[in-house]
């Protein structure tokens, strides 16, 4: 597990012949958006900005043979703007790829 501003991420290595290279979850908490129509919206802009940045991280877990299991939980009371989701969730890709190295290593 590790923060990187507004998410928790939570991740393990998994192991199962048939599924895909990388699961994603997401999580937005109803202790800080109360309408559905909110927590929908971080959910969709977070999906978004993953499926624009996971190429780079399904590559190299294909290159290196490994399946990952990624669950993020947004942790903070207000929307943030795309572009910051976006940093965001490319700076998880960068540490999550860093970890997992260290990890086989």
């Amino acid at each position: 597990m590790f923060f990187i501003f507004p998410f928790r991420v939570f991740w393990q290595p998994i192991t199962n012949p048939g599924s895909e290279t990388a699961q994603f979850g997401i999580s937005v908490s109803k202790k800080f958006f109360k309408q559905a129509v909110k927590r929908n919206k971080v959910k969709r802009i977070t999906r978004e900005a993953i499926r624009i940045k996971k190429g780079v991280l399904l590559h190299k877990l294909q290159h290196d043979n490994k399946q990952v299991a990624l669950f993020l939980v947004y942790s903070h009371h207000i929307i943030l703007p795309y572009k910051q989701v976006e940093l965001s969730v490319d700076n998880i890709f960068t540490k999550l790829l860093n970890q997992i190295s260290h990890l086989s290593n």
